[in-house]
């Protein structure tokens, strides 16, 4: 078997660039978690606003802002930093000034809320060039003892270890645990094992993978005064039981909270949907080809036919550089001609 056969369809987010842009702070107030505006109460169940649209989306985001005390700290997650901080200058627009809006990804955030129960410990987090290392070692030591029936031939090549991390790194914040894997043949058995020893590699190098990072994170919410306020999601996607455990310890102390997912996002649904989400689609009608192209592209049943409209238009182009150009000559075409 290829290096390429190696990782397993267990989907997650890279932490490389979230972890680039981590806080990490030295101090904390002990909190009660008492709500900063005492008017707004704790929620129970919240709304989870989807649609395939993401212009729908970020309007029912704006919505959920523009409801909130202009003095009001709010905590914003995004899908990127990028995300939440785009979405803050369109409220600053109108506002003209916004003031306590904390914009974060759900892996900067983890790594805020995790520092000092992690730094108390002596452990830091590590990074995606760590964990490859931690993956290197296991693999050298497994194979020098003879104990990779499978994967034993490829230990050695290149690009092996990159795959590695990258397959026990989606394992681990899975929460999947080592012997589970032991049922799928001779594969499952070495991926145990391999599962199993950068496992200890962490602890001996008192290290926090993504796992460790968001469990951690997750104890440490209550803790934190600062994630005492509203809290808004913006299509944070949610496939591991890592991130569903950290978002429903911040749904707790929130107090308010709101939430966007785009359409067929069907594993945040139900993870949003575990820690109180309520879905309310807020998708219009399909009444143009764009629309229906929207909220049909991911679906797999087949949309009625309709006649073109215009509102699609297909191009190809060489490469990104050339796309970029052309998508450019058409909207100053589009802009001319009005």
């Amino acid at each position: 078997m290829g290096v390429r056969g190696l990782r397993l369809h267990v989907q997650t987010r890279g932490v490389a660039q979230d972890e680039r842009h981590a806080v990490h702070t030295v101090a904390r107030t002990p909190c009660t978690c008492e709500p900063v505006n005492p008017t707004m109460p704790r929620p129970r169940s919240f709304p989870v606003f989807q649609a395939a649209s993401a212009r729908r989306r970020l309007d029912a985001a704006l919505d959920y802002l523009r409801q909130i005390p202009a003095h009001q700290p709010v905590t914003i997650v995004g899908a990127s930093r990028g995300a939440a901080d785009d979405l803050v200058r369109l409220l600053a627009i109108e506002r003209g000034a916004t003031f306590g809006l904390a914009r974060y990804s759900l892996t900067q955030l983890a790594a805020r809320a995790a520092a000092i129960r992690l730094g108390g410990r002596g452990i830091a987090p590590s990074t995606s060039l760590g964990t490859e290392a931690v993956a290197a070692r296991a693999a050298f030591d497994a194979a020098g003892a003879g104990e990779l029936a499978y994967f034993g031939r490829v230990s050695h090549t290149p690009g092996f270890s990159r795959a590695l991390a990258q397959t026990l790194a989606d394992l681990r914040v899975a929460g999947v645990a080592p012997i589970s894997l032991t049922l799928a043949g001779e594969a499952g058995q070495d991926l145990g094992l391999l599962l199993d020893k950068a496992g200890e590699e962490f602890v001996q190098a008192s290290s926090a993978d993504r796992a460790l990072l968001f469990a951690a994170a997750a104890d440490s919410v209550r803790a934190l005064t600062e994630l005492c306020v509203p809290l808004l999601l913006l299509d944070v996607p949610l496939h591991a039981p890592a991130e569903e455990q950290f978002v429903r310890a911040l749904v707790d102390v929130a107090t308010a909270v709101a939430a966007t997912v785009p359409a067929f996002d069907d594993r945040s649904v139900v993870r949003l949907r575990a820690a109180g989400g309520v879905i309310t689609a807020i998708d219009g009608p399909a009444t143009t080809s764009l629309d229906q192209l929207r909220g049909c592209l991911f679906s797999d049943q087949t949309p009625p036919a309709r006649e073109d409209d215009g509102t699609v238009r297909f191009s190809s182009a060489p490469g990104e550089g050339r796309e970029a150009v052309e998508v450019d000559r058409k909207s100053t075409r589009l802009n001319s001609s009005h």
